[in-house]
């Protein structure tokens, strides 16, 4: 990855958005970033999640999650412990990534560190991310916020590879149970059957939706 190379990256997701007939001054949706991939083959698909919680889901099942929302005033500027405070006025939207689900931060509580596009001159390192800046924590509140104020979140299908008739699994970071697709979660309760997976109050994966078939 060059900046030259996400450029143009950037240039052809403009050129999908004026294809769908969306001709605007700066900036590409989402849903052109992502069709704009498909479309070149760079990735295989991606699956949309609903709010908070399908957010949460995705990033701790499977992994690394896009999101596009409004960016706010005070977004510019991170703490130098890396919170983020999502309040000020709106000064326009913005497509960054969730790459870690925290939670339980000794300073903020249940959260997500994020990786923004800006390099050395936004944000902080984080070392379990081999990244020395351009991260920020955002706390759940205002990431749920962000996504009911028309963001989005979605993640790249390429995370996980479905094998036909595996077996349901569940993780105990999550309520949610699953099929063996997925590649970075740890398993560690398995359930034979569909009904036997329910039975236990946890709820099908908003990624792969496992069924009784």
């Amino acid at each position: 990855m060059t900046p030259s190379y996400a450029h143009r990256r950037y240039l052809r997701n403009v050129e999908e958005d004026r294809r769908q007939g969306r001709i605007f001054t700066g900036g590409a949706t989402v849903g052109a970033t992502m069709r704009a991939a498909r479309l070149d083959g760079l990735i295989t698909g991606y699956l949309w999640n609903k709010g908070l919680s399908d957010t949460v889901d995705a990033l701790t099942n499977v992994g690394p999650v896009c999101l596009g929302t409004t960016w706010r005033s005070d977004m510019f500027r991170p703490d130098p412990d890396g919170r983020l405070h999502c309040t000020g006025g709106d000064a326009g939207g913005h497509f960054y990534v969730l790459a870690a689900r925290v939670r339980n931060h000794p300073k903020f509580g249940a959260g997500c560190w994020l990786v923004n596009t800006w390099g050395r001159r936004w944000g902080v390192g984080v070392p379990q991310l081999n990244l020395t800046a351009g991260c920020a924590f955002i706390v759940d509140d205002d990431l749920h916020e962000l996504l009911a104020d028309t963001g989005e979140s979605v993640i790249m299908r390429d995370f996980f590879e479905p094998p036909p008739g595996a077996p349901f699994h569940a993780t105990r970071v999550s309520r949610t149970f699953h099929t063996r697709q997925h590649k970075t979660v740890r398993r560690d309760i398995e359930f034979d059957t569909f009904a036997e997976a329910i039975g236990s109050g946890r709820r099908p994966c908003a990624i792969c939706r496992p069924t009784e078939d």
